[in-house]
């Protein structure tokens, strides 16, 4: 990849000289090499999701690997699903269930796009990312929709001021969890 781009600033420099534009033509092929290898522009890596755990928690593998070995676990970042009874876990909140299936109808075995922010693991070694089916991010989707709560930790902060106006519009409209659900202080920030 690296020997691409060589030849393109060998190439520019032969043909335009050391003039200001071929500088700026270096500038930019080093630039778009940097941002390519880093995955800001370029393909990005697709996941199909195996398994959805709750309402935040899903499993998925690349795009094509059959192998469970690759299976990763995926927290969804910026939200808080209500919990639902599970192995490990004996607490069983209002509107979990809902919001489990509800997360299940929108991904479960379709291929998705992850995005981190600056924390990409949590401590109990699951990948902290936000999920995308198409355009649509589904965290935030999750949130707008009334089937999670907001919930960032630092460092992790982005998009927080749209998640903020998603968790308006479903308490104003009452959707899911703030329809059905009795709500501490804690959990309705």
């Amino acid at each position: 990849m690296k020997i691409k781009y060589i030849k393109y600033i060998k190439y520019i420099l032969k043909t335009f000289g050391f003039s200001v534009v071929s500088v700026i033509l270096v500038l930019f092929v080093l630039g778009y090499a940097y941002l390519h290898q880093t995955g800001v522009v370029g393909e990005a890596e697709m996941y199909v999701v195996q398994r959805v755990i709750d309402g935040d928690t899903i499993y998925v593998t690349k795009t094509g690997d059959l192998d469970e070995k690759n299976i990763v676990k995926v927290r969804l970042l910026g939200i808080n699903a209500p919990e639902i009874k599970h192995q490990g876990n004996d607490v069983e909140e209002c509107f979990g269930n809902e919001s489990k299936d509800f997360l299940a109808k929108l991904v479960l075995g379709k291929k998705v796009r992850l995005e981190s922010d600056t924390q990409t693991q949590d401590i109990y070694k699951r990948e902290l990312r936000f999920v995308y089916l198409g355009e649509t991010q589904i965290n935030t989707f999750m949130l707008e929709s009334g089937m999670a709560y907001k919930l960032f930790i630092p460092p992790n902060r982005k998009y927080e001021l749209e998640f903020d106006k998603a968790l308006e519009y479903a308490k104003s409209n009452l959707y899911g969890v703030w329809t059905y659900c009795y709500l501490d202080d804690k959990r309705a920030k």
